[in-house]
């Protein structure tokens, strides 16, 4: 693929994840979502431009979220995992052990959930709030229930990302002329 082919299709990719971030400010119900939505179209960008192109992608797609965006929190989500977890699953799919590579999956969640969460805490000074619910602790109940909608995002990647490789990549490859 010609180099400009690369450079108009990344220039028309940031702007959908934009603005698929963007959108969570009208959609407020569609601030994980849309994000992950948008985390789905980089890992189609993977599969058509490779991990250097797609990270550029990622790069100035969530720089012009955080700053472009009402809603910080998806912005936030988009940049500290579901942006940049498309391009790092194709190199956990390498790993030989399946298992070794669902745990580092499942650390690379948590940790990155951890940093948004800390960011969302400390940078834009979330009140102090009482998280238990009749003696339940809500943060642990919601990282469980957030693991649990991780692994689903992980499996609904690898199925789009097959069935857009079985079934419409060779039409944008004719588009693109490659």
């Amino acid at each position: 693929m010609k180099r400009s082919t690369k450079l108009a299709l990344s220039g028309i990719m940031t702007a959908m994840c934009v603005v698929l971030v963007f959108l969570t400010g009208i959609l407020p119900g569609a601030t994980y979502a849309l994000p992950a939505l948008a985390g789905i179209l980089l890992a189609m960008c993977v599969e058509e431009i490779g991990v250097k192109w797609t990270t550029a992608i990622f790069i100035s797609s969530a720089i012009l979220s955080l700053v472009l965006t009402a809603d910080k929190e998806a912005a936030i989500l988009y940049t500290a995992f579901f942006g940049y977890y498309p391009m790092a699953k194709v190199c956990y799919e390498k790993i030989s052990n399946w298992f070794l590579g669902y745990i580092i999956k499942f650390g690379t969640f948590n940790l990155s959930i951890a940093l948004a969460y800390a960011a969302i805490v400390f940078v834009f000074r979330l009140p102090n709030i009482d998280f238990s619910f009749f003696g339940i602790n809500l943060p642990a109940l919601m990282l469980f229930i957030a693991n649990a909608v991780f692994l689903l995002y992980d499996i609904t990647i690898s199925r789009v990302t097959k069935a857009y490789f079985n079934g419409l990549h060779k039409r944008i490859r004719k588009i693109l002329r490659y």
